[in-house]
């Protein structure tokens, strides 16, 4: 049934480093938890979305939007060098719907569609993968490049060189088996699997002219429409 098997999280602090407050920035009247709970709850394998945060300014917007939110992260979850993986944990132990895998969907990849979601997922069940994770590809040297081995993707942390072809984990999308991430706390090991998204598409919000391109990307599609 729909979204029996998958949990759907978002992960969405109120501290940004530079971006004051962005997940909750509006850009043309909506915010990046807009985008991804539009993107995630039209998916055909996800039923509602659970979202994680410190900030009650955040969690009453989660809710309006239609996150479900039956717990408050603590603020020792919500530092600067907190990980990812250790906020995910703390979400395993307040839900407690029984799910076989969990879906991870960033509010800082707003460009990411259901279409991408019900893609990644696809793969990831007729694969049969542990972990997937989307990726993109670009002319960049990124914090560390990724090589395809097979049908899986690895951490090539020898490449620093620019090449035409650079794989990166674009942040959009990471699927993986609960058992699997309660045991090794990650979503990446030397047979992982990928979704590969159109570079387009694959816009993370980590600045403010990553936030002018959006605002570009969206008058754009807009006059389109």
């Amino acid at each position: 049934m729909r979204g029996e098997n998958f949990l759907a999280l978002s992960l969405a602090r109120l501290g940004s480093q530079r971006v004051k407050h962005k997940n909750i920035l509006k850009i043309y009247n909506k915010t990046l938890l807009d985008f991804t709970f539009a993107a995630g709850i039209k998916s055909k394998y996800l039923k509602e979305i659970f979202l994680s945060s410190e900030s009650k300014k955040i969690i009453n917007i989660g809710k309006k939007i239609g996150f479900k939110i039956p717990f408050i992260r603590p603020k020792k979850l919500s530092k600067n060098d907190t990980s990812s993986e250790s906020v995910i944990l703390h979400a395993l132990k307040f839900i407690k719907k029984k799910y076989k895998y969990i879906i991870v969907l960033q509010p800082t990849s707003p460009l990411r569609t259901t279409n991408d979601i019900d893609k990644a997922i696809k793969i990831f069940l007729k694969k049969k993968y542990d972990t997937l994770v989307s990726v993109s590809v670009s002319n960049k040297v990124h914090k560390f490049n990724l090589k395809k081995k097979g049908g899986f993707i690895e951490k090539d942390f020898k490449n620093t060189k620019v090449k035409k072809k650079n794989f990166y984990i674009n942040g959009a999308i990471y699927i993986t088996k609960i058992k699997y991430f309660l045991k090794h706390k990650g979503f990446f090991n030397s047979k992982t699997g990928y979704y590969l998204m159109k570079k387009k598409d694959s816009l993370d919000i980590d600045d403010n002219i990553d936030l002018q391109k959006l605002r570009k990307i969206l008058k754009k599609n807009d006059k389109k429409n």
